[in-house]
């Protein structure tokens, strides 16, 4: 009897030790090449030079988890940027993040199986990531619609103040953050994100809140609608944006995308750069099982004054060397008027967020155009 007692508990001790054990991921991208870009930082400025994250930012990632029982998993997330041009931290000085080792994400979340999940700490900007789901150049830095979306100085200010399109659309990454996602019924799926200022004694002020609703038809049809509020130190609203998006699987190869982001300051009175509109078309089309072309236009239409806006069209060839390396060649062409000065690539003006460089263009109403040759490699 105590043979058989000592059994059972050593073999219930150890299935217990089994169970309790995490399961850690080292994950990353480095992703670098060539570009060349006419009127670059001036009218008339060539750059041509090495440089990190051409198409999408390289970064090393940690990500441990343990599963608690059959359906429910804690983990953690820690990522981080890389600039593999230099070998130094991705992020630019104009992020307002450069000395943020973990910037990319520095997160706890539960995970059930039936119940969603929920993410507390530095995570995804639930916005971006579903708006840049339907980018048709799969959410290229060079060419597609960060160059816009992280952009804080292409209407004559600094990235620190945010006068461009990130006062409204935030950055890629969100802090103060606890985040919600529920499981998928029948292609359907939610997020909610409250986004906390951390001011004592408003909970409102510098604040944040995201509501998106998705769906996917297996990949046939697929899109999502959301809202973003983003509140100033005061506790008003500073920037309301509606958004929605769609892709349809048009035959095996070939997929449209459309994209819709308003963006607003509410309380704004009708004052320069507070009121936007931004509209992306376009198509992936697989050549072959290796071979991915990918088209997209942009427009950014100024609301409050007409004589500002941006056009923007991009084009990308991506080869699959294997299933982790990719071949890219790219292209991209801004046109720029009145006092706007949106990039081809890379962030645009001196924000180059989490993109790693700070080559774009400054001088406002010039156009660039500019090309890339990269290689992306992930582990």
């Amino acid at each position: 009897m105590k043979k058989t007692a000592i059994a059972g508990i050593l073999a219930a001790t150890l299935a217990g030790a089994v169970h309790a054990q995490s399961n850690v991921t080292v994950y990353g991208v480095l992703d670098t090449g060539v570009v060349s870009a006419s009127n670059s930082g001036t009218a008339n400025g060539q750059f041509t030079g090495v440089v990190s994250g051409i198409h999408g930012a390289s970064h090393i990632g940690f990500r441990s988890t343990e599963k608690i029982d059959n359906k429910l998993t804690v983990g953690v997330k820690i990522e981080s940027d890389i600039n593999v041009a230099n070998g130094t931290q991705g992020l630019a000085s104009g992020s307002g993040s450069a000395n943020a080792v973990f910037a990319r994400g520095s997160n706890v979340f539960l995970q059930h199986t039936d119940l969603g999940t929920v993410t507390i700490g530095r995570q995804d900007n639930a916005a971006w990531s579903t708006y840049s789901s339907l980018d048709s150049r799969r959410h290229s830095n060079f060419g597609g619609n960060p160059v816009f979306l992280s952009d804080g100085s292409s209407f004559g200010g600094t990235a620190t103040s945010k006068t461009g399109l990130s006062k409204y659309t935030g950055g890629p990454f969100v802090s103060q953050a606890i985040r919600y996602d529920t499981p998928t019924f029948g292609g359907f799926s939610a997020t909610y994100a409250r986004m906390f200022g951390n001011v004592a004694g408003d909970m409102d002020a510098s604040a944040a809140d995201q509501v998106v609703l998705r769906y996917d038809n297996k990949g046939m049809v697929f899109g999502a609608v959301g809202y973003y509020n983003t509140n100033a130190s005061t506790g008003t609203s500073q920037g309301r944006n509606n958004y929605a998006g769609v892709g349809i699987r048009a035959t095996k190869d070939l997929t449209l995308l459309t994209n819709y982001w308003k963006m607003e300051d509410p309380n704004g009175a009708g004052a320069a750069n507070t009121k936007f509109d931004l509209y992306s078309v376009g198509a992936r089309y697989q050549i072959n099982p290796k071979l991915e072309a990918t088209v997209g236009f942009y427009r950014l239409e100024d609301k409050i004054n007409s004589n500002n806006g941006a056009d923007r069209q991009s084009a990308g060839l991506a080869y699959s060397l294997s299933k982790r390396t990719t071949l890219m060649a790219m292209a991209s062409y801004a046109q720029n008027k009145g006092t706007t000065g949106f990039a081809a690539w890379g962030g645009g003006g001196s924000n180059a967020n989490t993109l790693g460089n700070s080559f774009g263009l400054n001088a406002a109403g010039i156009d660039q155009k500019a090309y890339a040759v990269a290689i992306r490699h992930s582990f």
